[in-house]
This record gives structure tokens, C-alpha cells and sequence, in this order.
């Protein structure tokens, strides 16, 4: 603790309080000395546990990797057992719920391919197009807003992006895609 007029005190010999710092010394001077052993002291620190860390890695990986394997093989049986069962049912998690509207999501698909085709992208309308070119003839710079015009430029924008609602939902969806393929491959293959 440092008292003008009185110097620097402390209750440590090992550089972490200010008593080593000489008298003198201003603050910047005696911060940034004390940083510095605070900066090495972490350094080495992360070194030892990194070092501690990878030896423990090296030692045990080959264990990991077998319990692994091995619980890859148990889990799997009732895939294999069962492969048609297991394609369907990861492919419904996979899709979700829309897979009960494929029909409709073909249909939404080929609307908004067309949508892109005239021109009403994902970041508006697309220089060149046909949309631009009605958009420059009939509206210049002031399309009216609630005209069809701007209905489409709005569908266009919207409806590009293929969102999830959680990133747990999507990791649900993408080991289910991964089942789906998994046994996909295999029947293919022939197990």
C-alpha cells in the first residue's frame, strides 16, 4: 500500500505486493513492473497446465478412442438391427414436421425460384433483371408502398432465409441427418 511521503509497504517478498518497488519509483513505473510479473506469473502458469494437459491427452487418448469406437459399435446395433425403422425416423426428426407438407414446400420452392428469376432477390431487386427494369419504367425511385410491386420485393427479401428456432433443435436435426445418412450408406452398401 503506498503513503505519500512515507514510501511503499507490503506483506509479500515475492514481487506481487508493492514493497519491492523502490521508494522512488512513480506509479506508472511501479504498475507496470508489477503487470509484468503478473503477466509472467500467468504465462507460466497456462504453460505448466497446457503442458500437464497434453501429456495427460497423450497418455489416455488411445483409452478415449477405444470407448469410443466401442460405444459407437453398442449405440449403432439397433440402427443396424432396424435400418428401414431408423431411416425413417431420422429423416422425420431431420425435416421435422414439414416433411408432412412436402408438397407445399415444393411448391413454395418453385415460387420463390421463380421470384428470383425475375428479379426480387434476397437483398432486394437484382440489377438488370426484369423486376428492375419495371420497377425503373413504371415507379423510378418511388415504388408506392402496399403496391403488388412492393409485396413481391418484400416476399422476395423474406423468404430466402432458412432459419431454426434453437441451436439444441438444430444440433437435434443434424445428428438425425446424420443417422439418415449413416443408415443411408449402409443399406446402400449392404450392411
Amino acid at each position: 500500500m503506498y503513503i505519500p511521503g512515507v514510501g511503499l509497504t507490503g506483506f509479500s517478498t515475492t514481487g506481487w505486493l508493492l514493497a519491492e518497488y523502490p521508494v522512488d519509483d512513480d506509479y506508472y513505473t511501479t504498475i507496470v513492473r508489477w503487470l509484468s510479473q503478473a503477466w509472467t506469473a500467468v504465462v507460466a502458469f497456462v504453460k505448466e497446465n497446457f503442458d500437464a494437459s497434453v501429456k495427460f491427452i497423450k497418455e489416455n487418448f488411445p483409452a478415449v478412442l477405444a470407448w469410443l469406437n466401442g460405444a459407437f459399435e453398442y449405440l449403432s446395433q439397433p440402427i443396424k438391427g432396424h435400418p428401414h425403422a431408423s431411416l425413417i425416423i431420422s429423416a422425420f426428426i431431420f425435416l421435422g414436421p414439414q416433411i408432412l407438407l412436402l408438397p407445399l414446400i415444393i411448391l413454395h420452392a418453385v415460387f420463390i425460384l421463380i421470384f428470383a428469376a425475375i428479379g426480387f432477390g434476397a437483398r432486394g431487386i437484382v440489377g438488370g433483371s426484369p423486376a428492375a427494369q419495371y420497377q425503373a419504367l413504371y415507379y423510378g425511385g418511388n415504388t408506392p408502398a402496399g403496391s403488388l410491386f412492393a409485396i413481391f420485393q418484400s416476399i422476395g427479401m423474406k423468404y430466402h432465409a432458412v432459419t431454426l428456432s434453437h441451436w439444441i433443435l438444430a444440433c437435434i436435426r443434424l445428428l438425425a441427418g446424420g443417422i439418415f445418412v449413416y443408415v443411408a450408406v449402409g443399406l446402400i452398401h449392404g450392411w
